[in-house]
């Protein structure tokens, strides 16, 4: 974006319209004039967002699986080179067109520093993943070899079974492999030194639940009634007790309205629930998410993945960062949220109209909804404090996004038509570009991050 910027800025200075542009922009009002205004301007200078980001590429998968073997056949191999390799396979796995071979050949690398690391359930997770795809079957033998292994390890029940597939496939490798011999030859040790204790899974750390709060606030219901929130010139809106708290006491159990993953993590943890996941499989459309289950997976394409996939990717090659991509989430948020635009323009006019900075963006009941878009559009965006150099940066990166959203997804029935012209004069439109230039301005102040080392 800041090429586009520079681009755009020499533009307007050549044409000695500079001071004019500031002067008009600085009479704008509502965060949706401000969309327009740089629709228009991006109209008037010939800005037409371009970009397309990374795809489902069979020659990358390959590259980053073959990056992903020279580390692990390196020596010494230490548990962290093994997991440096992992994710060399993790982010290969992203890559591969689905489904492929070079899917199934990543997830079965990938089992193979599972098995090393002696995450054994994981690694069975892996390997029927890779046979469940367009895994070759010269090498078959050596994956159900390494299950056997997994599964003599766990102790597991089936045992026998996992024997008598590895058999059948390596009666199937030719005779002048030199590999039959080598996995005849495990598959014998591991028989002959099968483990005879009861099957006991691997533990998996677990959460623990989240606490109980005793007695609900009746404004506030996801905190206790030791809270209240007030507002003063000095903080802003605020909590403080109304009456004596116990070491320990539980005053609020809060899940976040929404939460997204940092781009550096995609290939570390979960797109969806944010745990971090040693065998993430990918979105299968784009090389951006994935995920730690089939579950995760389904329900981040519910809720707004099914929007994202097919824009997330041209947005981080241009760019754009953490605060883009969130800005437009919760733009697919709100608009789904309501049952109609209709309503979501009424209830951002109530919010604006309100003259308590208290109870700014509660609900008509009198309770704050933190479950609710209308908590959002209560929070302080700063907008006052803000020079015209930085909302109108905000503003152009609002237009790009909101670009990218109107003509490259069904978010407005269908993509719409590239035409500039056309989609600034659509009302919807302009609405939700005014939504994604105020999660712009209200994020910076309100979000909070979460880091694990």
């Amino acid at each position: 974006m800041e090429k586009v910027l520079n681009t755009l800025n020499r533009k307007i200075i050549a044409t000695n319209k500079h001071q004019d542009m500031i002067n008009k922009y600085k009479a704008l009002y509502t965060d949706e004039e401000r969309v327009i205004f740089s629709l228009n301007v991006m109209l008037e200078y010939n800005i037409i967002p371009q970009a397309s980001g990374d795809i489902k590429n069979a020659k990358e998968s390959e590259k980053l699986r073959e990056e992903g073997n020279k580390l692990f056949v390196s020596t010494p191999l230490k548990n962290h080179t093994c997991v440096d390799a992992l994710k060399l396979y993790t982010k290969s796995i992203a890559y591969a067109p689905y489904p492929s071979e070079q899917l199934a050949l990543a997830y079965a690398n990938r089992s193979a520093v599972l098995l090393k690391l002696h995450k054994y359930e994981l690694c069975i997770q892996d390997i029927d993943r890779a046979l469940a795809l367009k895994y070759p079957d010269n090498l078959r033998a050596k994956l159900y070899v390494r299950k056997v292994e997994c599964l003599n390890a766990l102790r597991h029940p089936c045992m026998e079974d996992g024997i008598n597939e590895a058999q059948y496939w390596l009666e199937k490798m030719s005779i002048d492999d030199i590999n039959r011999k080598k996995l005849n030859e495990k598959l014998n040790s591991i028989n002959h030194n099968l483990v005879s204790q009861k099957f006991k899974k691997q533990d998996i750390l677990k959460q623990l639940p989240l606490p109980k709060i005793q007695t609900h606030n009746s404004e506030v219901p996801c905190a206790s009634e030791a809270v209240t929130i007030k507002y003063n010139e000095e903080y802003g809106r605020h909590i403080v007790a109304t009456r004596k708290i116990r070491p320990g006491e539980v005053i609020a159990v809060e899940k976040p309205y929404s939460l997204i993953l940092t781009p550096d993590n995609v290939h570390t943890h979960c797109s969806n629930c944010l745990e971090v996941s040693w065998t993430n499989i990918p979105c299968e459309y784009c090389t951006y998410s994935m995920y730690c289950s089939e579950k995760c997976k389904a329900m981040d394409w519910k809720k707004y993945h099914d929007v994202e996939c097919a824009i997330f990717p041209s947005m981080l090659k241009m760019n754009f960062v953490k605060l883009d991509l969130f800005s437009l989430r919760l733009a697919i948020q709100a608009v789904r949220e309501a049952t109609s635009m209709q309503e979501l323009r009424e209830e951002l006019k109530e919010v604006d109209n309100c003259d308590d900075p208290r109870t700014k963006g509660f609900s008509k009941d009198g309770t704050f909804p933190s479950n609710k878009y209308r908590s959002l559009l209560g929070l302080v965006t700063n907008t006052e404090k803000r020079s015209v150099q930085d909302l109108f940066r905000r503003s152009l990166d609002a237009s790009f996004i909101l670009y990218f959203l109107a003509t490259g997804t069904n978010m407005f029935g269908s993509p719409l038509s590239k035409d500039l012209s056309m989609l600034v004069k659509n009302a919807d439109v302009t609405f939700v570009g005014g939504l994604i230039l105020r999660h712009q301005q209200l994020i910076p102040s309100n979000i909070h991050s979460v880091c694990n080392h």
